[in-house]
């Protein structure tokens, strides 16, 4: 049988098929002489220059994964923009009513029949809220959840990273201390917050309660 037998007496043969196997494997695709064809060209050794040349596809596909954007839950205290990453955010709901604990600053907020510690996002920052909270937003790593009033949801917002600009010192001290980055935005600049700092400041407040 010859080598490209699929193109001279094979279903591609210009002058039609005339293989007697064809009788029994039907198409060229299911002649075994086809497919020993067919690994005899995957096991070839590659040709010069091969090798590197898709060396150098890969890593500029590399290099364009790092430009992957960032996804970041924004919302509003006050007057101010405010983001959390968005793996950090479990939950945004209408506004839920708070449960005093007696002798407590904080308080206790039911969601779906369990009960989180409420804080406020504005006492943390050192902002100032407008009193008028529409959504009760939960957030949480591994050590548990915890929930905080928003005067405005906009919700999920890709960021490149390289948009990414440093804390400047003109933001208040207690946010600053709880800010990573500053994003311009069409409504004015987004305080990303470092999420596992805030973490760390109300396992702190907790356990000082």
């Amino acid at each position: 049988m010859q080598a490209d037998c699929w193109n001279e007496v094979g279903v591609w043969a210009a002058g039609g098929a005339t293989c007697p196997r064809l009788a029994e494997v039907v198409h060229c695709h299911n002649c075994d002489v086809f497919a020993r064809a067919g690994r005899g060209l995957l096991d070839q050794p590659a040709p010069p220059g091969y090798l590197e040349s898709w060396a150098e596809e890969l890593a500029r596909v590399k290099e364009g994964e790092a430009g992957m954007r960032l996804a970041f839950f924004v919302f509003r205290i006050g007057e101010e923009w405010l983001a959390l990453p968005a793996g950090a955010v479990a939950e945004v709901a209408e506004r839920l009513p708070i449960r005093k604990i007696p002798g407590r600053a904080t308080g206790l907020i039911n969601v779906h029949g369990e009960l989180h510690l409420c804080f406020s996002m504005s006492a943390i920052l050192g902002i100032a809220a407008d009193g008028e909270a529409q959504r009760s937003v939960v957030i949480g790593n591994a050590e548990g959840q915890w929930v905080f009033a928003a005067d405005e949801v906009w919700g999920m917002l890709p960021v490149d990273p390289a948009a990414l600009d440093d804390v400047p010192v003109t933001i208040a001290r207690d946010a600053s201390a709880h800010v990573r980055y500053i994003v311009d935005w069409e409504r004015g600049k987004i305080s990303c917050l470092d999420d596992k700092l805030l973490f760390a400041t109300l396992q702190r407040r907790v356990r000082d309660v």
